[in-house]
């Protein structure tokens, strides 16, 4: 299938960087799960600490401070060891209802959490993550990891009975099991670019859903290979190769021509959203540094790590 070294548009289009405080919080991340006893076997705890999640989110959010670049990190840990736990389960219920935990953590409802140390986690989490912070955002994370633990489930049932999704109906699944709107989300508290619901406009939502796209398509041309070989189906390669029946080389390259496309499309909603005369004009160009940054960053992780 070969091997996809860069993508030279999609580093011209997204502008990033690293912070400086990238191995301090490699380091905290890894202090934090082990306080916590969230990782608490040696294997357990090597296997977390090689995917660098620290310098994924430091890349992510390469302008924020150490605090909120660590909070990312935190996020990403929990979120990839809860992905790793849904590859697991043999009943959709059984992640629904852990899922359904954490979300009525965040919302403040009553839950048994007891000696579940990677609840605890998530409350300990999210007590550090919602401080200072707009209701309106605390809102709009909720709903964001709300839809990522749907889409979850949805790839569970289709894993459980071995069914390669349609085209549609990945691409549409697809923009929430990235976490790509949770990350935008979190470089939107990181930089304090909050972005309220009256600067979100179709044209706003267009432009981030492409964003979104550009970041979830380049992490499924990077880690085709490895899904190929584990039988997992949920690649946007695999489900046009399986829909139109076509070799996979052609099916890759498909993708890479969506792309392609998807960059192209994300400049002109670009200019055209902040050429509008609207008073939110230099609220969304703060946004967008963050969202840029984000897909830069996981771009940038996903050249250098083994995890996709």
């Amino acid at each position: 299938m070969g091997d996809v070294k860069n993508i030279p548009k999609l580093e011209y289009v997204f502008k990033g960087g690293i912070s400086p405080y990238a191995m301090d919080v490699q380091r905290s991340t890894i202090d934090w799960a082990r306080d916590f006893k969230i990782l608490n076997k040696d294997t357990t705890l090597n296997k977390y600490e090689n995917y660098k999640l620290g310098y994924l989110a430091s890349r992510a959010q390469p302008y924020d401070s150490f605090s909120d670049i660590a909070i990312t990190s935190d996020f990403m840990l929990l979120s990839v060891m809860l992905d790793d736990y849904s590859e697991e389960v043999l009943d959709t219920v059984d992640f629904t209802t852990y899922s359904d935990n954490i979300i009525n953590i965040l919302k403040g409802n009553k839950t048994n959490i007891k000696k579940d140390y990677f609840l605890i986690g998530w409350e300990n989490w999210w007590e550090r993550v919602k401080l200072n912070t707009p209701l309106e955002w605390q809102s709009r994370i909720i709903k964001s990891l709300t839809e990522c633990f749907k889409s979850t489930s949805w790839e569970i049932i289709n894993r459980l009975n071995n069914q390669v999704p349609k085209v549609e109906e990945y691409i549409i699944n697809r923009q929430h099991t990235g976490s790509a709107f949770i990350c935008f989300d979190l470089a939107e508290r990181g930089g304090k670019r909050y972005c309220p619901e009256d600067a979100r406009n179709d044209l706003f939502i267009e432009l981030i859903q492409s964003a979104s796209n550009i970041a979830n398509w380049t992490n499924d041309i990077f880690s085709l290979e490895k899904e190929v070989k584990n039988g997992d189906n949920h690649n946007l390669a695999i489900s046009i190769q399986n829909q139109s029946q076509i070799s996979m080389q052609d099916s890759l390259r498909r993708v890479e021509q969506m792309l392609d496309f998807e960059l192209d499309k994300y400049k002109d909603l670009k200019h055209e959203l902040l050429t509008e005369n609207n008073l939110y004009k230099e609220t969304r160009e703060k946004y967008l540094v963050g969202v840029e940054a984000a897909v830069r960053g996981q771009y940038e992780w996903g050249l250098r790590t083994g995890r996709f």
